[in-house]
């Protein structure tokens, strides 16, 4: 079984990724449009059949900046 790898970070209001948003802003639509479909797809061959079997964990830390 391929495993689906997604990290989810929280951020200070402050500190929102301006490097990664002001990047993709520049990618001309197409290319946006496209990594979006392909993400779709990802979701929609995972999903195929129903919900498949999975385990879920949920690891949180607190990381001390500064």
């Amino acid at each position: 079984m391929n495993a689906i790898v997604r990290t989810l970070r929280f951020v200070p209001a402050g500190e929102q990724g301006a490097k990664a948003s002001a990047y993709w802003r520049s990618r001309p639509p197409e290319e946006r449009l496209a990594e979006t479909l392909k993400l779709h797809r990802e979701g929609n061959a995972l999903f195929k059949g129903g919900h498949p079997a999975f385990v879920h964990t949920l690891e949180l830390r607190h990381v001390r900046t500064g």
